[in-house]
Formats: C-alpha cells, structure tokens, sequence
C-alpha cells in the first residue's frame, strides 16, 4: 500500500489509513473527507436496498455504541 506523506483518517468511522484497504480523500477549498473501501460497500447495500433503513431508536443506539470504532 502506497504510504501517504499525511495522516488521514475516515470520516464515517474512526478507523485511520492504516487500518483499511483503500481510503479515498477529495479536496474542496480548504476542506476535505475521506471514505473507505468497507464504507463505500455499506453505502452501495444501502442504496441498492440490501441492508434496511434504520429506525430512530437504532440509530440513536449505533451511534451511542462502540461498533463505529475500528
């Protein structure tokens, strides 16, 4: 994996470059993001319906909880 002169990290989950497969960063202005290989396969199940919508309750849990933690 090409080493990257600077530090990213995901912006979905708390993983950082070292710890996925492939990260991709896009610029705009002084900002940017970055999203991995493992976030973009959820994003595409999610869009083509494989993984349901969660509701509230379940959000408001997944996003109190640990699983976004790498």
């Amino acid at each position: 994996m090409h080493k990257l002169s600077q530090n990213f990290a995901v912006h979905f989950v708390t993983k950082n470059d070292e710890q996925v497969n492939l990260l991709i960063t896009g610029h705009h202005r002084e900002m940017s993001c970055s999203i991995c290989n493992e976030c973009v396969d959820v994003c595409n199940q999610i869009i083509s319906g494989e993984i349901p919508r969660l509701t509230q309750l379940e959000f408001e849990s997944l996003m109190n909880s640990d699983k976004l933690s790498g």
